[in-house]
Protein backbone atom coordinates (compact mmCIF):
# COMPACT_ATOMS: atom_id res chain seq x y z
CA UNK A 1 0.00 0.00 0.00
CA UNK A 2 2.97 2.34 0.60
CA UNK A 3 0.94 4.85 2.55
CA UNK A 4 -1.51 5.80 -0.15
CA UNK A 5 -4.13 6.55 2.53
CA UNK A 6 -1.65 8.92 4.17
CA UNK A 7 -1.31 10.77 0.87
CA UNK A 8 -5.03 11.48 0.80
CA UNK A 9 -4.73 13.11 4.22
CA UNK A 10 -1.83 15.34 3.23
CA UNK A 11 -3.48 17.99 1.07
CA UNK A 12 -1.05 20.77 2.05
CA UNK A 13 1.78 18.68 0.57
CA UNK A 14 0.10 18.94 -2.81
CA UNK A 15 1.54 22.44 -3.10
CA UNK A 16 5.08 21.03 -3.08
CA UNK A 17 6.38 20.28 -6.56
CA UNK A 18 7.22 16.61 -6.15
CA UNK A 19 5.90 14.20 -8.70
CA UNK A 20 6.69 11.08 -10.66
CA UNK A 21 6.65 11.71 -14.37
CA UNK A 22 5.17 8.53 -15.77
CA UNK A 23 5.87 9.62 -19.36
CA UNK A 24 9.49 8.57 -19.10
CA UNK A 25 10.31 4.88 -19.50
CA UNK A 26 13.11 5.19 -16.93
CA UNK A 27 10.44 5.42 -14.22
CA UNK A 28 10.36 1.80 -13.11
CA UNK A 29 7.65 0.49 -10.80
CA UNK A 30 10.25 0.38 -8.01
CA UNK A 31 11.13 4.04 -8.54
CA UNK A 32 7.46 4.98 -8.51
CA UNK A 33 6.86 2.99 -5.32
CA UNK A 34 9.90 4.63 -3.71
CA UNK A 35 8.60 8.09 -4.65
CA UNK A 36 5.17 7.29 -3.22
CA UNK A 37 6.78 5.97 -0.03
CA UNK A 38 8.94 9.10 0.33
CA UNK A 39 5.95 11.35 -0.21
CA UNK A 40 3.93 9.44 2.40
CA UNK A 41 6.82 9.74 4.87
CA UNK A 42 7.12 13.47 4.21
CA UNK A 43 3.40 13.81 4.88
CA UNK A 44 4.00 12.63 8.44
CA UNK A 45 5.82 15.88 9.16
CA UNK A 46 4.51 19.30 10.07
CA UNK A 47 4.55 21.84 7.26
CA UNK A 48 7.61 23.58 8.76
CA UNK A 49 9.58 20.36 9.23
CA UNK A 50 8.65 19.18 5.73
CA UNK A 51 9.92 22.47 4.31
CA UNK A 52 13.16 22.18 6.26
CA UNK A 53 13.74 18.60 5.08
CA UNK A 54 12.94 19.41 1.44
CA UNK A 55 15.25 22.42 1.46
CA UNK A 56 17.99 20.34 3.06
CA UNK A 57 17.49 17.79 0.25
CA UNK A 58 18.37 20.58 -2.20
CA UNK A 59 21.66 21.22 -0.42
CA UNK A 60 20.91 24.12 1.90
CA UNK A 61 23.11 24.15 4.98
CA UNK A 62 21.89 24.34 8.56
CA UNK A 63 23.11 27.97 8.65
CA UNK A 64 21.03 28.83 5.57
CA UNK A 65 18.00 27.01 6.94
CA UNK A 66 18.42 28.69 10.33
CA UNK A 67 18.31 32.10 8.67
CA UNK A 68 15.29 31.16 6.52
CA UNK A 69 13.28 29.75 9.44
CA UNK A 70 14.45 32.16 12.15
CA UNK A 71 16.09 29.36 14.14
CA UNK A 72 19.58 28.62 15.38
CA UNK A 73 21.66 26.16 13.33
CA UNK A 74 21.56 23.78 16.32
CA UNK A 75 17.74 23.96 16.39
CA UNK A 76 17.65 23.20 12.66
CA UNK A 77 19.89 20.16 13.12
CA UNK A 78 17.66 18.94 15.97
CA UNK A 79 14.52 19.51 13.88
CA UNK A 80 16.08 17.51 11.03
CA UNK A 81 17.07 14.71 13.42
CA UNK A 82 13.52 14.49 14.76
CA UNK A 83 12.00 14.73 11.29
CA UNK A 84 14.15 11.88 9.95
CA UNK A 85 13.24 9.73 12.95
CA UNK A 86 9.56 10.43 12.35
CA UNK A 87 9.97 9.60 8.65
CA UNK A 88 11.76 6.34 9.48
CA UNK A 89 9.08 5.11 11.90
CA UNK A 90 6.94 2.31 10.54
Amino acid sequence: DHGRNVLAQCSEFDTVEASCDLRYPSSSPNQIDAAIDLRARLCRLSERDRSIVLREFTGETSDQLAYAFDMTPAAVRKALERAYKKMAAN
